[in-house]
């Protein structure tokens, strides 16, 4: 797997340096980078997981690894059905007029920082199979760090984006191109496009 230390060799080359002068700017440049990325929906972040709603619950936490939520299904005597995901105002105003909570089977839900709510308390213990895009819990300091985004398919853009960084900040070379980081940027996007039509 491709370190911190790997990519901020990437950018050294890239940018003729030898010795460890800028090595801290490189790796908050790269730190930056991944920073706002953090959010993006690519093919190659995207997972399924299984999240479990438990008897007498109307919520579940998720890990920090996930990101953006794509789509919950709820699995009930062997079906699979996709929940409603809907803003947290139209569930409390749909659903949680009641209290406690109607008991039953859970149509929609909602994600609120790091906790998703659903429209019914779970009158049993319900499978969730989860597609989300993954995410950094931490970002990488140490030089054996690694990011989702240091795989062969975000390595380019993230080196590619830290050495502008570089150059527009730390070293305030005049002469810097995003034309890198648009030819980098574009390569992904081809792929995922290319991937979404299959």
């Amino acid at each position: 797997m491709t370190t911190l230390l790997d990519v901020r060799n990437a950018v050294k080359r890239k940018l003729v340096l030898n010795d460890t002068v800028y090595d801290t700017d490189i790796d908050d440049c790269i730190r930056q980078v991944l920073r706002s990325r953090n959010q993006d929906k690519l093919w190659f972040l995207e997972r399924v997981g299984t999240l479990t709603l438990e008897l007498d619950s109307s919520s579940v936490s998720f890990p920090a690894s996930y990101g953006d939520i794509e789509r919950i299904d709820l699995i009930r005597s062997g079906q699979r059905s996709e929940l409603a995901n809907i803003p947290y105002k139209k569930l409390e105003a749909r659903y949680y007029l009641e209290d406690p909570i109607t008991s039953g089977v859970p149509e929609a839900y909602s994600k609120v920082n790091r906790t998703l709510y659903f429209s019914h308390t779970a009158d049993q213990v319900y499978t969730l199979p989860t597609t989300y895009y993954i995410r950094d819990e931490t970002l990488p300091t140490l030089d054996t760090d690694t990011s989702v985004w240091f795989g062969d398919d975000g390595f380019d853009l993230v080196r590619a984006q830290a050495t502008y960084f570089m150059r527009v900040g730390p070293m305030e070379q005049e002469s810097a191109s995003l034309n890198e980081v648009t030819i980098a940027t574009q390569i992904l996007n081809e792929k995922h496009r290319q991937f979404r039509t299959y």
